[in-house]
């Protein structure tokens, strides 16, 4: 292909333009090229002189961005340098990445059993003493409990796998719906398909090369493989003993936390369980008991509020659903201010107890802020878990409001000083009377004293509350008393 050359531009670069009859002759210094007659075209042919680096520099304000190894445009122009608008072709390889995989929604599975995943890992350089040089995780969906096996040769996995799904129907009575895996050939045989098939089980592989298809088991068996290495690590001991490091490992985890298992987030969620509805009538139960509201009418001009149900699982095991006012709503403002006992008071009272070895007793209320009075109007939606179709208004200091911790506070205070203790005045959470110390947090009392015997029996008549006897975790620490010694855990 050929280009138009403008003469009157090529005389304005310096150069000479002569025409001939046999052709024209571009001249300058040291410059003489011959344009022959071509038809009615004189041609005139170039030869540039190039070289491997400069024929990548495709413009002028493209040079910066490979003199400084294909930097991106928001730093050169950061660094005010030229920028090409043409695209860079050997970035859009060199930099290319693979997209995202999307995120699994929640809740992928609602029973134990219902969905599992497995995954091999291996071969490990040492063999145990069986010679197994493969390990095999299997993780349930539901609760992320995980089992190990150790193998010889990958073709033991299927073996396992069948294993696992007989003991999960004899426990659950039912066979997992869907089982996820690599998509190896150890999970490809014709007995296993078969017996999937004939249990009505799905088999889902991933595509080659992308672990993150089956990032349950995976993430697990990194976990396993860093608690081996810890444990290794720490105590020296033999390599050939890995598989039983693993599997303890695995037996460490499966009594550990995990944030796979969440509370429900919703009511409907939560009474899909017979332990959250049960929690739930407690609950309400407790709001009937206390008179804490009364249908009404709304007045002109007033809001009510909406509320919301809290499930929290304690960790005695004990499922708690608490209902909350979505105070933000609140208009106006009122006070809210509500003392907390500092910790070196309770610390204080923790010396003095054991120094004086006086005894020491826990007292916790129950649903505590509902002995508070409302000093002002406030109105709620119907709850959820209520047969209620009007608006309600609050008679108690329901969680969630912002004066709800004051009204609490208050509250007790008055009862205090009506049994004649009275408060200290550099921690409003101390009351005293004779030789009996009482703190309050939240709705956690510490009372120390040989006398408390009279105050203990007031609390648990006004308020209903329970008698913990010596305490053994207290504000998030675990106490331990012997003889003259306390020790905090």
């Amino acid at each position: 292909p050929y280009n138009l050359m403008s003469v009157r531009k090529v005389n304005e670069a310096g150069f000479d333009v002569v025409f001939q009859k046999s052709g024209a002759v571009i001249r300058g210094k040291n410059i003489n090229i011959p344009c022959p007659v071509n038809g009615k075209l004189y041609y005139a042919r170039f030869f540039l002189a190039t070289n491997e680096f400069c024929g990548s520099a495709e413009s002028q304000k493209n040079i910066w961005h490979l003199r400084l190894g294909h930097l991106n445009k928001p730093s050169l122009k950061t660094m005010k340098l030229p920028v090409s608008d043409e695209v860079c072709n050997t970035c859009r390889v060199g930099k290319a990445t693979r997209l995202p995989f999307r995120p699994v929604e929640k809740p992928r599975s609602s029973r134990v059993g219902e969905y599992l995943h497995s995954d091999i890992g291996g071969p490990v350089k040492t063999p145990t003493n069986a010679d197994q040089v493969y390990f095999q995780v299997v993780v349930d969906d539901f609760s992320h409990f995980c089992s190990v096996y150790l193998l010889k040769s990958k073709s033991e996995a299927e073996n396992n796998l069948m294993e696992y799904i007989a003991g999960v129907y004899n426990n659950t009575g039912a066979y997992p719906s869907r089982i996820r895996m690599d998509n190896g050939g150890e999970f490809r045989s014709k007995q296993f398909q078969k017996f999937c098939r004939n249990r009505g089980i799905k088999t889902q592989y991933t595509i080659p090369y992308s672990p993150q298809m089956n990032g349950v088991s995976e993430r697990v068996q990194r976990t396993l493989q860093n608690k081996t290495r810890c444990i290794f690590s720490e105590t020296n001991l033999p390599r050939h003993l890995w598989g039983e490091v693993m599997r303890s490992a695995a037996y460490q985890l499966n009594r550990s936390p995990s944030s796979a298992i969440k509370d429900p987030e919703s009511y409907e969620d939560a009474i899909q369980e017979d332990g959250w509805k049960q929690a739930i009538d407690q609950e309400l139960e407790a709001m009937e008991r206390f008179n804490t509201w009364t249908e009404a009418e709304l007045p002109q001009g007033s809001k009510a509020i909406g509320t919301r149900w809290v499930f929290r699982t304690k960790t005695d095991g004990t499922k708690r659903a608490r209902l909350v006012a979505r105070g933000f709503q609140e208009e106006g403002t009122h006070d809210s201010y509500s003392p907390v006992a500092r910790i070196s008071t309770v610390r204080m009272l923790l010396s003095k107890a054991i120094h004086d070895d006086l005894p020491m007793y826990h007292l916790d209320v129950p649903t505590a802020f509902l002995n508070g009075d409302l000093d002002h109007e406030v109105f709620i939606k119907p709850p959820e878990g209520t047969s209620y179709t009007s608006i309600l208004r609050l008679n108690k200091a329901l969680y969630g409001l912002r004066v709800s911790p004051r009204c609490w506070n208050k509250r007790f205070h008055e009862f205090m000083i009506n049994q004649g203790f009275e408060r200290s005045q550099t921690d409003f959470c101390l009351y005293f009377k004779e030789d009996v110390w009482l703190i309050l947090w939240v709705d956690d009392s510490l009372i120390v004293g040989k006398e408390a015997s009279t105050i203990i029996q007031a609390l648990e008549l006004e308020f209903n509350a329970k008698n913990l006897g010596e305490p053994r975790t207290l504000l998030g620490l675990e106490l331990n008393r012997r003889s003259d010694r306390l020790f905090e855990e």
